[in-house]
């Protein structure tokens, strides 16, 4: 019965629907990152990003997702409406972001629309049509979350909040992405498998599933099809795998790489098979799996090994010398209109998302909880 059980959650389209929602979110968000780039260099005249992480960051961010999640794990409940505050503004400036260049284009279809140009000094903004409509979709989707706590709007806001993970948390090197994704690598296997030992229970599960169950925007639900439950795919094996793969696209646009085998793709299918075996390892084990446990390999052995055999390895270890930016005017307008939090003049990009960490795992019969 279990290897049939398992069998057919092997076949469930929806294991294969969360592979590309992944896969789409690390491409958009990579593809978004270099043109923001591109634009914050155009408005300020400066070719280093101000959002590029160092060593320390790296180092500490594992030790700042432990603590957090160790506070969830305690106090979850009496946290929770913090926490929904939070999570709100995040998923309310990563909407604004996301959705501004797709109602700048339905306008654009639409001139005589375009008929509002206010400047508000007192906030650095120019009122229009566009960002109007961009207010409306936001406030929309964060409504139907709130209100309907529905897998699809929320997975929608859990979509947009990691694309801003990747476009404003940005790794200069090969160097600081390996350091990042080995202490996370760490940090994974630790609090699923080695947790238990000392909170009597896996950590990473026991919180993750009530924020599936109170439909945070954290982690990407989707419904299986064959059986009864929900396949689940934490933001963070996302975002911190897409890190990495988003410095790959950068270079790869610059010299001297630009125009040679494309490490982005290798890392792609890197990440599609590391996720694909976690799938698999949590079908066959029936447990929760930590996805960064395959993720981390699967997107750096191929590249590393590629990249040495081609004489590559050193210029993506250390990051490019001489960033030779594009112009992409489209989005440098996008910065400037849509000014999410964006200090253009001095370079800083104040937005910030934070994610949990969670693993890939399978959630049966979720009982969904009120918000309020």
């Amino acid at each position: 019965y279990n290897m049939a059980y398992s069998f057919i959650l092997l076949l469930d389209p929806c294991t294969y629907a969360l592979l590309l929602i992944a896969l789409g979110t690390i491409i958009y968000g990579s593809k978004r990152a270099v043109k923001f780039s591109e634009a914050m260099t155009e408005a300020t005249g400066e070719t280093s990003n101000p959002n590029a992480m160092t060593k320390a960051t790296a180092l500490i961010m594992p030790i700042v997702g432990s603590i957090f999640l160790i506070v969830l794990f305690y106090f979850l409940n009496q946290l929770y409406y913090l926490l929904l505050v939070f999570v709100t503004f995040i998923s309310l400036i990563s909407l604004l972001y996301v959705w501004f260049p797709a109602c700048s284009w339905v306008v654009s279809r639409f001139p005589q629309l375009d008929f509002v140009h206010k400047p508000i000094p007192k906030i650095g903004v120019t009122l229009t049509v566009p960002l109007i409509l961009d207010v409306l979709v936001s406030i929309g989707l964060i409504l139907a979350w709130f209100l309907s706590q529905h897998w699809i709007p929320t997975g929608i806001v859990a979509i947009c909040i990691a694309i801003c993970g990747i476009v404003f948390t940005r790794v200069p090197n090969m160097k600081i992405a390996l350091l990042l994704l080995t202490l996370f690598f760490l940090y994974d296997i630790f609090w699923v498998f080695l947790s238990g030992y000392i909170f009597g229970q896996s950590v990473m599960v026991a919180v993750a599933v009530p924020l599936s169950d109170l439909s945070l925007p954290l982690t990407i639900l989707f419904p299986r099809f064959l059986t009864p439950g929900f396949a689940l795919l934490g933001l963070g094996d996302i975002v911190l795998p897409g890190l990495f793969l988003c410095y790959l696209h950068s270079i790869e646009v610059q010299p001297p790489l630009r125009g040679r085998l494309t490490y982005f793709r290798i890392g792609l299918i890197g990440y599609a098979v590391g996720l694909m075996t976690t799938m698999l390892m949590l079908i066959v084990l029936q447990r929760g799996q930590p996805a960064l446990l395959y993720l981390v390999p699967g997107v750096f052995l191929p590249v590393t090994v590629v990249a040495y055999r081609k004489g590559d390895l050193k210029t993506l270890w250390d990051g490019p010398s001489n960033p030779t930016p594009t112009n992409h005017s489209e989005e440098s307008k996008n910065v400037n209109e849509a000014n999410i939090d964006i200090d253009l003049e001095n370079g800083e990009g104040n937005v910030n998302t934070e994610m949990e960490d969670t693993s890939a795992g399978n959630i049966d019969n979720i009982e969904r909880k009120p918000l309020l």
